[in-house]
């Protein structure tokens, strides 16, 4: 899947800004000048109203800086500031790095590495985000949302990239979505959703729209349920990508479907995840469509150590074997 930035961007202005040094320091960042940090880079292209580019060669890029970024709670709908250590979107943006395994960006498990705001949009591509750490007392009480790596509420894509050991304490161990989201060619793993109820080891969607396409999450965990995925009040689409080695401590170990959920899975591979309650594989309660899929070798504590449902499902050329579950109904158990 490809995100296009608004045409209302004019090429003319719109500029280049070509990250020179692995330092973490606000400042001046010019096309050009030197230095340009990466954080700079960021707040210059907030500073505009172009589709502005940010190259970031090859480098370990330690987070350790506070800045202020306005944000939203659940009891005051208006911004207000607060000191967050990640990079603040607030504008349009695309951010290249040399490559996953060769441009990371670590948030030094303080904080989250990025926050997309309602107004941001951005395409990141090829870096790895690590090491991000969203705590119970990081933000304002009521604050929106979870997310170890990253919180979007605005439209961000994710290209080609690594999003791996992040933690976060409500949900979203690697990243939190609450605007609209695209995944693209990344591998998302060892994330966790640390706290007794946090849902979506790898992703938690409370609102908005997720794609997932030619993707791999695996070996992330949630102490609620959603050992990769948990869906809520949101519309979700996986495509030709694999879900394996999901942990969660509730139901669906791969994929949590809630009932206000809106889920379609095209060729993905549900395999090897485990559930401490029902559905080692998906637990769903909201509307499923699945084609091409294969969900198989997971396991649940209690029932249904595949697939487990009591809201609307439809299946095309699928394939739910060789699942365990505690109790006698190993694949599949559906209301």
């Amino acid at each position: 899947a490809i995100l296009y930035l608004p045409a209302s961007a004019s090429p003319a202005t719109a500029a280049t800004f070509t990250v020179n040094s692995t330092a973490d320091t606000a400042g001046s960042c010019t096309p050009g000048s030197s230095p340009c940090t990466l954080r700079a880079a960021v707040q210059a292209a907030n500073a505009t109203a172009d589709a502005n580019t940010i190259t970031v060669p090859a480098g370990t890029y330690l987070l350790s800086q506070t800045a202020i970024c306005a944000t939203r709670t659940t009891k005051n709908p208006n911004l207000i500031p607060v000191a967050m250590l990640p990079l603040c979107i607030t504008g349009q943006m695309t951010i290249v790095g040399a490559g996953a395994g060769l441009t990371i960006i670590d948030a030094q498990n303080r904080d989250r590495v990025l926050f997309v705001r309602t107004t941001g949009n951005a395409l990141v591509s090829g870096v790895t985000l690590q090491n991000g750490s969203m705590g119970p007392a990081s933000y304002p009480t009521g604050f929106d949302g979870g997310g170890g790596a990253v919180h979007n509420q605005g439209v961000l894509g994710l290209s080609d990239c690594v999003v791996t050991n992040n933690t976060s304490y409500i949900g979203g161990g690697g990243i939190f979505n609450a605007g609209t989201l695209t995944v693209s060619g990344c591998s998302i793993a060892n994330n966790s959703a640390a706290s007794n109820v946090g849902p979506g080891g790898a992703i938690d969607s409370e609102s908005g729209k997720v794609t997932v396409v030619n993707s791999s999450l695996h070996h992330n965990s949630a102490d609620g349920p959603g050992g990769a995925l948990s869906n809520n009040h949101s519309t979700m689409s996986v495509t030709s990508s694999t879900i394996d080695a999901n942990t969660a401590i509730q139901g669906g170990g791969g994929i949590r479907n809630e009932v206000s959920g809106t889920l379609g899975l095209t060729n993905v591979t549900i395999s090897g995840n485990t559930a401490g309650n029902a559905g080692g594989g998906v637990n769903n309660s909201g509307t499923l469509a699945a084609n091409n899929v294969t969900i198989a070798f997971n396991r649940a504590q209690t029932v249904a150590g595949g697939l487990i449902g009591d809201g609307p499902m439809t299946f095309g050329n699928s394939m739910i074997a060789g699942n365990t579950a505690g109790t006698p109904i190993p694949d599949a158990a559906c209301a």
